[in-house]
């Protein structure tokens, strides 16, 4: 009985706030295949578990609640009302990530050139690809609701900016700009990235091993936006999908190259590091793996700019959102004050070299070496 409160309220707020009549999946009228609508079965049986672990990690119990929506339009989004936060994730995005995560295990263990692959059987790749890339979709929608988004987008015409409907995204935005949403959405797929980069790194397992782990994770991410970006066309909303993809790279990479106390040494993170390299060879066969050259967005004019303005947006955002926070970043991050001092002289810097027509790369060296100088 219980649990039908919870599929009423959702499907009521879902309905009232976007056009159509929305249901929740029912495998029973499915025209899935029999193994599609079993994984959609499985996983929404152990998802809330799933979402009650990253809670319990962090000391907090937020109650939120999953459910499969009926849609064949890939998307996924949340909302919060009284006091109870939804995450939806439509059924197309279930079944689109079986059938791509297919497509590219096949082609990675087939292809003698990727190493990586070698003596790896299809399925298991497959297999371990979907399920990064779900986690990585469910993950990002509990960063913005830990992260405060929705306490802070969120009105009762309105559950976040996740729809693919401009006009519903001026009528919902009010005094948020667009940059500013756009900056939400790099949160959480940054601190999604660093949840993933904490779980990988904390395997048991050689240097090896955790770029393995890592390879299949940037893959999981780059096939996500490909196949958001095919039924997401027009969306504003969302940065631009090569500067995600820069940003959660940027991100892990910063998770391991710094350390964050991970257990091994400076050369063995550089090592794991290398990885990336790899990737972005895989990368450029996506034009021919799934139509769509997403590899073509890392280079775009403004690149650096654009990226540039997000972050400093997104420092902007953090104040605000902190305050409705049921998990404030810095407490996320367990920064200290000196730390917090440090980001905002870096966010300086960065915003004086884009004034002085320095790119991303060049802004970063020369935070380096201001760091250095102040070592010696």
């Amino acid at each position: 009985m219980e649990g039908n409160i919870y599929h009423n309220e959702f499907l009521e707020y879902l309905n009232k706030n976007k056009k159509g009549s929305h249901m929740i999946f029912d495998e029973t009228y499915s025209d899935y295949s029999s193994f599609e609508n079993e994984l959609i079965h499985s996983v929404s049986e152990m998802v809330d578990t799933l979402i009650e672990k990253m809670s319990e990690g962090r000391g907090i119990s937020p109650e939120i609640h999953v459910f499969c929506v009926k849609d064949e339009i890939v998307n996924a989004f949340c909302f919060v009302i009284n006091k109870r936060y939804y995450i939806g994730i439509h059924s197309a995005t279930y079944v689109e990530l079986i059938r791509r995560t297919q497509i590219l295990a096949d082609y990675l263990v087939q292809n003698e050139h990727w190493e990586y692959y070698q003596n790896k059987n299809v399925s298991e790749v497959q297999a371990l690809l979907w399920t990064y890339a779900f986690k990585m979709i469910l993950t990002h929608e509990y960063m913005h609701i830990i992260l405060g988004h929705c306490d802070t987008i969120c009105t009762e015409r309105a559950f976040l900016w996740e729809n693919d409907n401009i006009i519903e995204e001026k009528e919902l935005t009010g005094t948020q700009s667009i940059i500013d949403l756009q900056a939400m959405e790099m949160l959480a797929d940054e601190f999604s990235a660093i949840d993933a980069a904490w779980q990988i790194l904390m395997k048991e397992g050689d240097v090896q091993s955790i770029k393995y782990e890592l390879l299949n994770y940037y893959l999981a991410a780059l096939l996500v936006f490909s196949i958001f970006h095919n039924y997401s066309v027009n969306d504003t909303t969302h940065p631009k999908l090569g500067i995600r993809l820069h940003s959660i790279i940027a991100t892990i990479d910063d998770t391991i190259v710094k350390g964050l106390n991970v257990p091994y040494s400076k050369a063995q993170k550089e090592k794991i590091d290398t990885v990336i390299d790899v990737f972005m060879e895989i990368a450029q066969q996506f034009p021919r793996l799934f139509s769509y050259d997403i590899v073509t967005e890392l280079g775009v004019d403004e690149f650096d700019k654009e990226y540039i303005d997000l972050y400093n947006a997104a420092a902007d955002v953090v104040k605000i959102t902190n305050l409705r926070a049921i998990f404030p970043i810095n407490e996320f991050e367990k920064m200290g004050q000196s730390t917090l001092e440090l980001l905002d002289w870096e966010r300086d810097v960065l915003w004086m070299g884009q004034q002085n027509g320095m790119s991303y790369e060049e802004a970063c060296e020369l935070i380096e070496k201001m760091k250095k100088r102040e070592e010696l």
